[in-house]
């Protein structure tokens, strides 16, 4: 089932590893928009003919839980790391 479309990556500027990935609702998203972020471990890549997607260990309603933020609040820094890394 899909919940959201990734809409940006945050990579790790001293390994240049993907740390974070960004989710989002709905096609029209702007800096005041609620984005999921999930750490890249927490997904599973998977490619299918010309799809590629990743997938998540997450009921539907566990889903619903899951810390959101705006872009705003992402890029004003660090301080939602441990609330994402816990959850997931």
């Amino acid at each position: 089932q899909e919940l959201a479309k990734i809409q940006d990556l945050l990579i790790e500027r001293r390994n240049q590893r993907i740390r974070y990935f960004l989710l989002g609702e709905g096609e029209e998203l702007n800096a005041q928009s609620n984005l999921r972020v999930v750490p890249w471990t927490a997904a599973r890549p998977q490619f299918e003919q010309d799809q590629r997607f990743v997938t998540l260990q997450v009921d539907q309603q566990r889903w619903q839980q899951a810390p959101s933020y705006t872009f705003q609040e992402i890029q004003s820094g660090p301080a939602w790391t441990n609330e994402v890394d816990r959850f997931y």
